[in-house]
């Protein structure tokens, strides 16, 4: 394959965009925090912290009705299904908009009856000002999130990565927006607001866009929303956060047990470890992520051997990309490891070596997920999720005793363990099920 052919592949572009947008998160989280520093003190970033958490309250709100939504959007119009895929749109983009608007009511009624600025000790705000920055900042997410649904839509002709791309610029005009604010002085109130209207503009950006690609697009009709239809997804929409649910809780539980039975500096090697493993996750994440996209395209369009070398395909680069990720992390990590905590964390070398490969065993089932997450039926995996999530922290109680602190590794094997195990069945049942022409 000439150079030409690999500039101008499908998956090349999709995995180019997201390499960019990866980038681009590991810039802002390497330099981004140094410049908040310069213009704010500790005491005010630390509370501008606090004030951004409540966002992933809304992530939870939204019940997952955006990633299978666009899923099935994407199949009904390789379906020739114009109607259905224009009910699905509004449907989604009302519900989800309902949902998370719901969830901004409460959140501003809780602050209405608890006052949260009293309960986080937040003084470097004025009290007149707290409920406004608040409430520019869930109306941010609110717009983010529609506009990252209608941007999708660009799945549909094979061009997710423009889609990336619009993520991508945004993400710099905020950066950008924001640094201008700090370096004029601007408080959390700016702040706030130049995010909240960056992403506003952005919203509008891309709807005139995505309607000129789209030209049956109708994004909005109040006649077709239909309790009926969210009914019918509302399960396999939740779905979709089972896992991430479930990673979240064993991630947050080994910190609260940890806190009962390891000193404070095993609590920071793990916490340091765990945020580097995930990164390199994240960058193998971009694999199977590139292919997504066109694996749900095969499925509506009913090409299930296609599919099928897809998956064989995102397995074997996976595979190299992990296998590479975790020799670069076992030889080189040290070093930089030490220099980043600054030589105030012991290394644990056979710590490490049990936590990577155990988690090195979840890398390689990445792809499987993923395909169940493309042809929506994330559902699939519902149980072993579920299953995972409440045995963990049994597995690491009854070891801890025996082998200490390795008990998190141990643990961590054997969930992996199970989920490839699943993950096989799942491909089987899927190959039996779903993929019969």
């Amino acid at each position: 394959m000439n150079l030409t052919k690999i500039l101008n592949n499908v998956i090349f572009k999709n995995a180019s965009s997201l390499t960019f947008n990866q980038a681009i998160q590991v810039l802002i989280q390497l330099f981004f925090i140094p410049i908040y520093l310069t213009f704010w003190d500790l005491n005010t970033y630390s509370e501008w912290i606090i004030i951004t958490t409540f966002t992933t309250l809304l992530a939870i709100s939204e019940f997952g009705l955006a990633s299978y939504g666009l899923n099935l959007t994407i199949i009904l119009s390789k379906e020739n299904k114009i109607k259905k895929c224009n009910e699905t749109i509004q449907n989604i983009i009302f519900f989800s908009t309902l949902f998370i608007s719901l969830a901004i009511f409460l959140i501003l009624s809780l602050d209405f009856f608890f006052n949260f600025q009293k309960i986080f000790n937040i003084s470097s705000i004025e009290n007149s000002n707290f409920q406004i920055i608040i409430l520019a900042i869930l109306l941010r997410y609110l717009i983010q999130s529609n506009m990252s649904f209608i941007s999708g839509l660009y799945r549909i002709n094979h061009k997710f990565h423009i889609s990336n791309y619009i993520k991508s610029i945004f993400i710099i005009t905020e950066i950008i927006l924001i640094f201008i604010v700090l370096y004029n002085g601007g408080s959390i109130l700016e702040v706030s607001f130049v995010s909240f209207f960056n992403y506003l503009f952005a919203f509008f950006i891309v709807i005139i866009f995505v309607k000129i690609e789209f030209k049956w697009l109708k994004i909005l009709n109040i006649n077709n929303i239909n309790k009926s239809f969210i009914k019918k997804i509302f399960y396999p929409s939740l779905s979709f956060m089972t896992g991430n649910v479930s990673k979240g809780f064993i991630a947050q539980i080994t910190i609260i047990i940890l806190n009962f039975f390891a000193t404070d500096a095993f609590i920071i090697l793990y916490n340091s470890l765990r945020l580097i493993i995930n990164g390199g996750r994240q960058f193998i994440n971009i694999i199977s992520s590139a292919y997504y996209p066109e694996i749900t395209i095969l499925y509506g369009e009913k090409k299930f051997k296609q599919i099928s070398r897809q998956l064989y395909s995102m397995l074997k680069y996976n595979f190299y990309l992990a296998t590479f990720i975790l020799i670069f992390l076992i030889f080189f990590i040290k070093e930089p490891f030490l220099i980043w905590t600054k030589y105030t964390v012991h290394w644990d070398f056979y710590f490490f070596i049990f936590f990577i490969f155990s988690n090195f065993i979840e890398w390689i089932s990445i792809p499987i997920l993923t395909l169940t997450y493309a042809i929506n039926k994330a559902e699939l995996f519902n149980k072993p999720f579920i299953f995972i999530a409440f045995s963990y922290p049994i597995l690491i109680l009854i070891t801890m005793p025996i082998i200490n602190n390795y008990s998190i590794p141990f643990a961590l094997l054997l969930i992996n363990s199970y989920l490839a195990i699943q993950s096989i069945i799942k491909i089987r049942l899927i190959n039996n099920t779903f993929f019969k022409s």
